[in-house]
C-alpha cells in the first residue's frame, strides 16, 4: 500500500536558502510531522520578507516526546539532528510505502533530504511528485483552492498550513479526473 505525504518548508531567503521549519501531512490530513528547526539559522540570514511573514507565524512549543509513544503528530521545536531522528521515526511509523508531494520541489525536498540524508526510511521513496496542472482548468482551480483557503484561516507561510492547504488545492486541481497519483 501507498500513502500520499505533502511536503512543505518555510526558508531564510532565495540566496543562500536555510531552513526554518517544515511540514509533513498524510493525504487524508490525520498525521502530520512539523518542525520548527533552532540551529539551522539566524536572523541575519533572514530576509526581510521572511522577518516579516514567516517568523512571526512559528508556533511550535519546545521539544517533547509524545505522550502515547506514537508519532502521528509533531509539532515541535528542535534541533536538526532531532529533526532527521524524529521525521524518520514518523515516516517508519505510517508503515506504508511514502510518496512526497510537493509545489517547489526544487527547494522543499532538497531541504526533506537533507534533513534525511543519514536517516533515509526504507520505504520513502527518493522521488518528489512535482504538483502541477495538467490543464488550465485545473491550475484555476488549485490556484483558486489555494486562495480561498488562505482567505477562511490557513496561515500562508506557514509550513504546516502551507502542506495542508497543498492537499485541498490538489483535491480540487484532480477532481474532475478522480485521478490518483503514485
Amino acid at each position: 500500500m501507498t500513502i500520499n505525504v505533502f511536503l512543505d518548508c518555510e526558508f531564510t531567503n532565495f540566496d543562500q536558502p536555510k531552513l526554518i521549519s517544515i511540514a509533513l501531512v498524510t493525504e487524508d490530513g490525520k498525521q502530520s510531522f512539523y518542525a520548527e528547526l533552532t540551529d539551522t539559522y539566524t536572523l541575519a540570514d533572514c530576509s526581510e520578507f521572511v522577518i516579516e511573514n514567516v517568523l512571526p507565524l512559528l508556533d511550535a512549543q519546545e521539544f517533547s516526546l509524545p505522550e502515547n509513544g506514537g508519532y502521528s503528530n509533531v509539532h515541535s521545536k528542535m534541533a536538526f539532528a532531532q529533526c532527521s531522528e524524529y521525521m524518520k521515526r514518523w515516516i517508519d511509523y505510517l508503515d506504508e510505502k511514502v510518496v512526497i508531494f510537493n509545489d517547489a520541489a526544487h527547494y522543499d525536498f532538497t531541504f526533506l533530504t537533507e534533513v534525511l540524508y543519514d536517516n533515509w526510511p526504507a520505504q520513502l521513496r527518493k522521488k518528489c511528485h512535482q504538483i502541477s496542472a495538467r490543464t488550465i482548468e485545473g491550475q484555476e482551480r488549485y490556484e483558486n483552492t489555494t486562495n480561498e483557503e488562505f482567505k477562511n484561516g490557513f496561515r500562508q507561510h506557514h509550513a504546516l498550513d502551507d502542506a495542508k492547504v497543498m492537499i485541498r488545492a490538489f483535491r480540487a486541481m484532480n477532481r474532475r479526473h478522480n485521478a490518483k497519483f503514485y
